[in-house]
């Protein structure tokens, strides 16, 4: 009776360490994951900085009179923006309304002109 209970407490001590086998070897292969993703972040960093660096080069590689006329362009359009931001839905709606206003007025004068000619 003893022996039985033995080899059965022996073949379930098989089946855990089978078990913790197994997730050892899904703990291995996720660390192996988690190695090459955490590579991955740093290759993307990595070239991230690259390009950062490449733009900042850019103010020596552009010609002087190319990031001047880059810089006056930039100034006009900030000052067209202004402008345009003047114009609000106010302005728009009393566009509008003259449109209307203009549509109205034709159709009267054609009125007028089949009238009296």
């Amino acid at each position: 009776l003893m022996n039985m209970q033995k080899q059965k407490n022996d073949e379930k001590l098989a089946e855990k360490d089978l078990l913790i086998t197994k997730k050892d070897n899904e703990i291995i292969s996720l660390q192996d994951e988690i190695y090459k993703l955490n590579n991955q972040i740093k290759n993307i960093q990595q070239q991230k900085r690259n390009e950062k660096q490449l733009y900042q080069q850019d103010d020596d590689i552009i010609p002087k009179h190319i990031q001047l006329e880059m810089a006056e362009l930039k100034a006009e359009n900030q000052r067209m923006q202004e402008e345009l931001n003047v114009l609000d839905a106010d302005f728009f709606e009393e566009i509008e309304n003259l449109k209307y206003n203009y549509s109205v007025a034709a159709k009267k004068v054609n009125e007028y002109e089949k009238k009296y000619g």
